[in-house]
């Protein structure tokens, strides 16, 4: 599949997709999943702290030309990054694509899907739980959740207040892809982007335009 066309498939992907996906939050975390092509999908949305994303590059050798401080100072002491994988591939797997979805042909639909549930959470228009006890595996929560709410094992929690999000792409296929699609998926839902990159990453940030 070409590129661009791609790029096509995601905008009327995104555009057809209403997810409703509920969400779970495990202390600092937020997770859901879904299913594309009966393949499982997590997404995962982890607050992280500002000061450790600027350690190594502080603390490097080379000379930095980031504006470090302005970075610093524009996310403040925490932010929080947004990550999503098919399920199958653990998390710190750097042996396989970072998403799962190279050549698997449903790259438009796994995409416009995670944009959308992501949106559908930090506008307020989805469910949010919180889990109360221990789950053996948290991302399972959607396909029991009827009888974790009968068990108390999760319950309603409000939504959270999250401005600004960070995403990252290591592979080129993927940084072509966020740096075409995602100015355009940020502007119609009313945020902003600025990106950087630490080698061999490219890092995103969406902020609420205010």
């Amino acid at each position: 599949m070409k590129f661009d066309t791609l790029v096509e498939d995601i905008l009327v992907e995104l555009w057809n997709t209403k997810t409703n996906n509920p969400w779970l939050r495990v202390d600092d975390d937020f997770i859901t999943s879904f299913a594309v092509a009966d393949v499982k999908y997590n997404i995962d949305i982890a607050k992280k702290i500002t000061a450790d994303l600027f350690w190594d590059i502080e603390h490097s050798k080379k000379k930095s030309k980031l504006p470090i401080e302005e970075l610093k100072t524009f996310l403040g002491d925490n932010y929080y990054e947004l990550t999503f994988k098919d399920a199958s591939i653990k998390w710190d797997d750097e042996t396989k694509s970072a998403t799962g979805i190279t050549g698997s042909g449903n790259a438009a639909s796994v995409f416009s899907t995670v944009i959308t549930s992501v949106m559908q959470l930090l506008k307020g228009e989805t469910l949010l739980y919180k889990e109360v006890k221990e789950l053996e595996d948290p991302y399972s929560f959607i396909d029991n959740i009827d009888t974790l709410i009968k068990k108390n094992v999760i319950k309603n929690e409000p939504l959270p207040r999250i401005t600004k999000l960070v995403l990252s792409a290591r592979e080129s296929s993927r940084i072509k892809l966020y740096d075409r699609m995602l100015s355009k998926l940020t502007s119609m839902a009313g945020w902003n982007v600025k990106t950087f990159e630490l080698q061999p990453l490219k890092y995103y940030i969406l902020s609420e335009t205010l």
